[in-house]
């Protein structure tokens, strides 16, 4: 069997795909939002994309944590895929 995609990308290199695909996403609906040049609406997608930065910041974090301890535990045995063990 193939491996999959993920099993070949570093866990942080994964998140922040992820991230990415998730920005692009959200771009409709937030130039909406911000198209409509309500204050309420404007604050709400500064507050949507500002959640999104810090969710990612805590993923990205918690990715960095996995990955460094599957180098240290490389030599003593065979690392995991780190898509499963991080999951949004």
């Amino acid at each position: 069997m193939l491996p999959m995609p993920s099993d070949q990308i570093h866990c942080v290199e994964l998140i922040a795909l992820k991230a990415l695909a998730d920005l692009e996403q959200m771009e409709g609906p937030w130039l909406e939002l911000m198209q409509t040049k309500d204050p309420e609406s404007v604050a709400l997608a500064f507050r949507l994309a500002l959640a999104h930065l810090a969710q990612t910041s805590k993923h990205l974090q918690m990715a960095d944590v996995i990955q460094s301890a599957e180098k240290r535990t490389e030599m003593q045995s065979p690392a995991e895929s780190c898509s499963a063990s991080v999951t949004r």
